[in-house]
């Protein structure tokens, strides 16, 4: 069987339950909900083609880390994306994003530093596993300071009394805005609560 349409990916996405955020030329970008307030993202696009390509993007800030310079920033990014090496992911961009101040384009409000990550997938049903893969990493680096906890105007975001579905140890009683289940002993990668 041939690699679908772009039409035909867009129905297969959305009947898996995925959402498309926008599709442009053979990209479909898939949304993210990050906050609660339902405010959508695209950090994972699935392009059309033989192979398809799933690709995703992770990022530091500069305002999370102001005393540091563009090489460590693109590091802390690319340790968001550690445990995706192994599944076949390769590194295809490292860039600075500036963000201006829609009011004052002289105004920079932050500089994203941003590494995006691709893998080539043959068969439709793996495209829709690593599509899934890609939007339940983290992609955005958060500053913890030396106990594994967030500072505290993120720790309020995170505020939850009681045990949360952990996608690693089932019910988890972490406080949010802790930092738990590392990747590997030692690591500060992981899932945060």
């Amino acid at each position: 069987m041939s690699n679908p349409s772009l039409q035909q990916l867009r129905r297969a996405l959305s009947e898996a339950g995925f959402e498309v955020y926008r599709t442009r030329g053979h990209e479909i970008h898939l949304a993210e909900r990050p906050r609660e307030n339902q405010i959508m993202d695209a950090g994972v696009i699935v392009t059309v083609g033989t192979p398809f390509i799933v690709t995703f993007t992770v990022r530091a800030q500069k305002s999370d880390f102001p005393g540091e310079d563009k090489t460590s920033l693109l590091h802390r990014a690319r340790i968001l994306a550690d445990r995706c090496l192994s599944r076949g992911y390769a590194e295809n961009d490292a860039r600075e994003r500036m963000l201006l101040d829609p009011g004052d384009h002289a105004t920079v409000l932050d500089v994203w530093y941003e590494v995006t990550f691709a893998k080539s997938v043959e068969h439709l049903a793996d495209t829709l596993d690593e599509a899934k893969f890609a939007l339940a990493l983290e992609k955005t680096a958060h500053k913890v300071d030396e106990l594994g906890y967030l500072p505290r105007q993120y720790a309020e975001l995170f505020s939850w009394p009681g045990p949360k579905k952990c996608a690693v140890w089932g019910d988890c009683f972490g406080h949010f805005g802790r930092f738990c289940h590392p990747i590997s002993p030692g690591s500060r990668v992981g899932w945060w609560h």
